[in-house]
């Protein structure tokens, strides 16, 4: 997950300095994305097609894109030192999402996780604290 972490991390980075901005940057980000899947997906499908929940599957392509052309909108618009900031708060939204996720599948907010969310907010707050 580290080297996921990496990759993530980089991949806007790179997009922006590339001088490609906003929805330009999109969809070459995602045709990139498209020829380098393909195979690997060709290759291990595993028969899931079929039993796949496209309804699921529509959703989360349609949240995935709007997060992306909002994602790059903000990259080409935002100044090189307004983006660390705006990068962390992404960040502590995009981990609470699964972290809320398993809470309500399994019908716990344990004190871990409440300190969990404190931490994650606290750190984004003094990360960000002065940017804006």
């Amino acid at each position: 997950m580290v080297l996921t972490g990496l990759a993530w991390g980089a991949w806007p980075i790179l997009l922006r300095e590339s001088g490609l901005k906003g929805n330009v940057s999109s969809a070459a980000f995602s045709l990139g994305v498209l020829i380098v899947v393909t195979p690997f997906a060709l290759h291990t499908t595993g028969g899931t097609l079929p039993t796949a929940n496209w309804t699921l599957v529509l959703i989360g392509v349609i949240l995935g894109a709007a997060g992306m052309l909002m994602f790059n909108n903000v990259l080409a618009t935002s100044p090189l030192e307004k983006l660390p900031p705006l990068f962390i708060i992404m960040i502590v939204v995009q981990a609470a999402v699964p972290a809320t996720y398993g809470m309500f599948k399994d019908g716990k907010l344990t004190l871990d996780r409440a300190i969990g969310y404190g931490a994650a907010f606290v750190a984004a707050f003094f990360l960000t604290r002065g940017s804006f």
